[in-house]
């Protein structure tokens, strides 16, 4: 019928809110910025935190605008990558 996909849709209008306030120096983007960041710490796996498994992992996060993010992105297999994270994995 040539209708979107409403779930691709949505992950790419969330990605791009993402893309917009992540790493600039307003109240929205400092908070992006520690949320991502207590998301990695969280997961303590990567300082990638959309390249891990959400299935596998989901559980060390705490729900929140970001691990909805995540979770979309592994449904669809986008990839996304975050620079300025510079933090060392608590898990091995």
């Amino acid at each position: 019928m040539g209708l979107p996909h409403l779930g691709v849709e949505n992950l790419i209008e969330v990605a791009n809110k993402l893309f917009m306030h992540y790493g600039c120096f307003t109240s929205v983007g400092l908070k992006m910025q520690a949320s991502m960041e207590t998301m990695a710490l969280e997961l303590g796996l990567s300082e990638q935190p959309f390249q891990v498994k959400y299935e596998q992992h989901a559980h060390l996060a705490i729900s929140s605008w970001l691990k909805f993010l995540w979770e979309r992105v592994d449904m669809f297999s986008f990839k996304i990558v975050v620079s300025n994270l510079k933090l060392k994995p608590p898990r091995k």
